[in-house]
């Protein structure tokens, strides 16, 4: 059988240049066409001619940066690919075209279709030992040997399977005769590939769109025209030409320009933080590169650069970068705030104002219920169109509704930590545990079921998934512990547990808590009790239809303990919300915008009046609530503060003293560096994405759906904002 012949060296030398102007012309094209994007989806009141502008130059700036280390590498194996024999022929064997592509060729088609057959018995292997892992462990780092184990083992059955395939399939290969080819056995692969990728797609919706669907298609158009590109001039490098020096000259002018155009958004993206929302959160690629620009040209490893709007005002001191702690004081700005923060007088501070006198003739019972991932706007009893929570709004007929609370974190484990310690999740002690994502609750933390416990109540914890398991110390203080094994599991059982072990007889008070998991992705298909559609979103209802009802079950247990003369406070409330990429994000646990953050919140107990409360609530301001209904005594250097004097509506429902601000961040590792932070000061609002170093400023009753940054519009009121998020030690 005739090889196809190398190139010759002419043909090489014509060549050159090939491989990094494919590249550069790809990359950059796909700039444009992702600021276009970018500036589409912005809101509306943030559109102009300037935006549009600067989107599509920084976002081409940006991939052409990419573009210009991409260009290298394909230039490099190029190279490589003329001087090795065996690149040589493959390249020539690919250059020739579909003619030599369908031309027969049993050993070639024999020597695919085999290890074809080997890769899809082993990835099939692998995949099930994976999906067998992450099922049966919490931590990641217990996932990582069985996972490391099932890579080589792949591997050798891939062998094994490759050579018993190969006889079946050279007989077979034999009286396919003409379509014995590459060609014929690549698009049967293609085919059979294509019907199990088609399902596990259809299976995976929510999983699909959370990845961004649009990006991967722009991702693939940049892959293919970049082939395409480098293709097309390679087949030109073949044929005679006078000008065969076109080409690297060619290359050279555009990587030129490319490195001209990389620069615009070197010094100047940052300046505008429209211009940066607008790519860190809008678009499709740009967003992703960002950040690791950022990080990679970080002269001093601190996580925060210069360069590509990285916000480090010391790019040579590692302790100072945005959102750095500061000592006050000391005449650094370590948090890049604009300002060394003042120097301070420590002192003991007052706890926080007590209702004078008990509030109830005996100590309450408590129940939390508590409802995953559920944003006030998709409840009925916060005024939204559906039905989601029919029996929650006829629990808040006869509570207090909070209508401005919030969580101090966007995820369960630190929401949870805070509002059961009274503290910011940063001033939570963590330990270490098995895995740094979900770090242990230290024995040292004075947890609201200890002190409850201490003061003869009874505990218990009840919830319908096994997240909270595999953080140890998280439920300490509660005698009494129900939890699945799987991580959104039915929650039928647990509430019958729950409302038995409530209403059981006792001499004591107790307190329990009852958490549901069911609003939490991924969203079921139920049609009990009603059913909204299929999309996401109407899922998402759904799912919070049916954890209301599975509270009702708990608040008519609540009544009866009423009705038969012992007093309860029951509080009701989600941990976090939960986004649809309003800002570029979806689901929870790294946003800080309102979706994410802001919470229901409904309380009822002896002597509360119903209605709305305006007070500015953070949920670890439960901690002292429950203390003080309690009688027991609360720590003078907690955040949290009581909401007793709300509850009682004294003072119009707010105190005069109450607190101005609400501080609440996100962070991958419990108690580690934020990722993102956010201070609510009504009615202002002041966010910043650490990964990207994005800033935003609302002003949140104007608009409540921060859709209009007046970041770069009020840079005063934007300093003095941004100095008080970073003033960790006032909020202490």
């Amino acid at each position: 059988m005739n090889r196809p012949e190398p190139p010759p060296p002419s043909s090489e030398r014509a060549a050159r240049g090939a491989g990094a102007l494919g590249a550069l012309v790809a990359f950059t094209l796909a700039g444009v066409v992702d600021g276009l994007v970018a500036f589409a989806r912005s809101p509306s009141p943030s559109r102009g001619p300037a935006l549009l502008a600067w989107c599509v130059v920084h976002s081409a700036g940006v991939l052409a940066a990419l573009g210009l280390v991409v260009a290298a590498a394909q230039e490099v194996f190029l190279r490589a690919a003329v001087q090795r024999p065996a690149l040589r022929r493959l390249g020539a064997w690919l250059l020739a075209g579909p003619r030599r592509w369908w031309a027969p060729d049993e050993p070639a088609a024999l020597g695919l279709s085999a290890g074809l057959a080997g890769f899809t018995v082993a990835v099939g292997g692998v995949v099930a030992v994976v999906a067998h892992v992450t099922r049966t462990f919490h931590s990641r780092a217990l996932m990582v040997a069985p996972i490391a184990l099932a890579v080589p083992g792949g591997v050798a059955l891939a062998a094994v399977a490759g050579v018993v395939a190969s006889w079946p399939l050279a007989a077979l290969l034999r009286r396919a005769g003409r379509l014995a080819s590459v060609g014929s056995v690549a698009s049967v692969a293609a085919l059979a590939a294509a019907v199990p990728v088609v399902h596990v797609l259809s299976s995976h919706r929510d999983a699909v769109a959370a990845l961004d669907p649009w990006a991967f298609a722009l991702a693939g158009a940049l892959l293919a025209a970049d082939l395409a590109l480098v293709t097309a001039l390679l087949v030109r490098a073949r044929r005679p030409s006078p000008r065969r020096g076109l080409v690297p000259a060619a290359a050279l002018g555009v990587a030129v320009a490319c490195a001209l155009l990389a620069a615009v958004p070197a010094r100047g993206l940052g300046r505008r933080q429209a211009v940066m929302i607008a790519l860190a959160s809008r678009s499709l690629l740009a967003r992703r590169v960002v950040g690791p620009l950022q990080r990679t040209l970080d002269r001093d490893r601190d996580g925060h650069g210069v360069l590509f709007g990285g916000g480090d005002c010391d790019d040579r001191n590692p302790r100072v970068y945005p959102g750095a702690p500061e000592t006050p004081g000391n005449g650094i700005d370590e948090s890049c705030s604009g300002r060394d923060a003042p120097a301070r007088v420590r002192s003991a501070r007052a706890a926080p104002s007590r209702s004078a006198g008990a509030v109830a003739e005996r100590p309450p019972s408590v129940l939390f219920v508590s409802i995953d991932a559920v944003r006030p706007d998709h409840t009925t009893v916060y005024g939204y169109h559906r039905p989601t929570t029919p029996n929650i709004a006829r629990f808040a007929a006869r509570a207090a509704r909070f209508t401005n609370a919030y969580a101090v974190a966007p995820g369960s484990l630190r929401s949870f930590a805070s509002t059961f310690t009274g503290r910011y999740p940063g001033d939570v002690t963590w330990g270490r545990g098995v895995d740094p994502r979900y770090p242990a609750v230290a024995d040292d933390n004075v947890t609201l079921a200890e002190e409850l416990r201490a003061a003869g109540y009874a505990t218990a914890a009840f919830t319908n998934t096994s997240y909270f398991s595999g953080t140890p110390g998280f439920y300490q203080g509660f005698d009494v512990v129900q939890d699945p094994r799987e991580f959104k599991d039915d929650a039928a059982p647990i509430v019958r547990g729950a409302v038995e072990w409530i209403e059981r007889p006792r001499t004591r008070p107790f307190f329990a808590w009852v958490h549901l998991i069911d609003p939490h992705a991924p969203y079921g298909e139920h049609n009990w009790p009603q059913e909204f559609g299929r999309t996401e979103l109407d899922r998402y209802d759904g799912e919070i239809a049916r954890a209301d009802a599975f509270a009702a079950r708990l608040l008519d247990a609540a009544d009866r303990i009423e009705r038969r003369g012992d007093p309860v406070l029951v509080v009701v409330f989600s941990d976090h919300g939960e986004g649809f990429n309003e800002h570029g994000s979806r689901y929870h646990y790294y946003d800080v915008h309102e979706e994410a953050i802001r919470v229901a919140l409904l309380v009822r107990g002896p002597g509360v009046a119903p209605g709305d409360r305006r007070a500015l609530t953070a949920l670890l301001d439960l901690h002292a609530t429950v203390l003080e209904f309690a009688r027991q005594p609360l720590a003078a250097s907690t955040p949290s503060r009581s909401l007793v004097p709300v509850l009682l509506g004294r003072h119009g429902g707010t105190p005069p003293d109450w607190r101005d601000e609400v501080y609440a961040d996100a962070a991958e590792y419990g108690g580690g560096a934020p990722t993102s932070m956010a201070l609510v000061a009504p009615p202002w609002k002041i966010a910043f994405d650490a990964t990207r170093s994005v800033w935003e400023l609302y002003n949140l009753e104007l608009d409540p759906g921060e859709q209009n940054n007046l970041y770069d519009d009020d840079p005063a009121r934007a300093a003095e904002l941004r100095a008080r998020l970073f003033d960790v030690d006032a909020r202490r």
